[in-house]
């Protein structure tokens, strides 16, 4: 059967009455002080009390140098100052700068994204100087294939006359020497992309036959007996080599 009594005895209830009325007591008579001392002085009511926490030990300086005569007894200054060193030197951001921990960081991402995106950059205008050089070299071949097709001769031979012109048109003011030299290079060069292999024996038939007359003209005024070698013939000018002949006799 449960027992109807709260307290066990009359002492014991007395003692907790007596708690519960000089808590709630000590809890109103706080803040009633709080209350008056926040209107009669103006300080700040704080209902729950704040703990600070206690300031740091100051750092041992560096003691001055002293005679042995005026070394203390009882306390060793410099020794202290070595131990504090030491275990300074044990945390392992001791000889770390506080400026660099916080900026570190920063500056590192900084520097990777600053770098990626140069990296980014630099590849871009690689890949577009590739890709124009890719485009030039396929616009200068179609040229070529356009301007050395033979169905284009008409064109082909304008070229080579406006480059002619052009040649002498530049060298106009010149002497004749400097004409003769303007008009054949001009000439040369329109030939040189509508017509590659005439204007290379054309060239090299003109050096030839200019090597000839300085060489007579120098045998002239100097009266010596040199000579130029005759020029070698071309593959192209040479006839085609003959078919194989089948052997006459059976072989045994």
């Amino acid at each position: 059967m449960q027992s109807k009594h709260i307290f066990k005895s009359k002492s014991e209830m007395n003692e907790n009455i007596f708690r519960l009325c000089y808590g709630d007591l000590y809890i109103i008579g706080r803040l009633w002080i709080e209350t008056l001392k926040s209107v009669l002085v103006g300080a700040n009511m704080a209902l729950i009390p704040a703990v600070y926490a206690a300031a740091p030990a100051p750092e041992p300086k560096y003691p001055p140098l002293m005679k042995y005569k005026d070394l203390p007894l009882y306390q060793s200054p410099h020794y202290e100052y070595k131990d504090h060193v030491a275990d300074k030197e044990k945390c392992p951001m001791a000889h770390t700068p506080l400026l660099q921990e916080y900026l570190l960081p920063s500056v590192k991402t900084f520097r990777m994204d600053t770098q990626k995106s140069m990296c980014q950059i630099g590849c871009g205008f690689s890949n577009a100087w590739q890709q124009l050089k890719m485009e030039m070299a396929d616009h200068e071949r179609n040229f070529k294939r356009y301007m050395r097709n033979p169905e284009n001769y008409t064109m082909r031979i304008t070229s080579v006359v406006l480059g002619t012109f052009s040649g002498f048109y530049l060298t106009r003011k010149r002497g004749v020497p400097g004409k003769i030299f303007g008009t054949t290079l001009g000439g040369l060069v329109a030939g040189s992309v509508s017509f590659p292999d005439e204007s290379d024996r054309s060239f090299r038939e003109i050096l030839y036959r200019g090597g000839k007359v300085l060489i007579y003209m120098y045998n002239i005024l100097c009266s010596d007996d040199y000579a130029l070698e005759e020029r070698l013939s071309c593959r192209e000018d040479l006839p085609p080599n003959p078919p194989p002949r089948k052997p006459q006799c059976p072989m045994k």
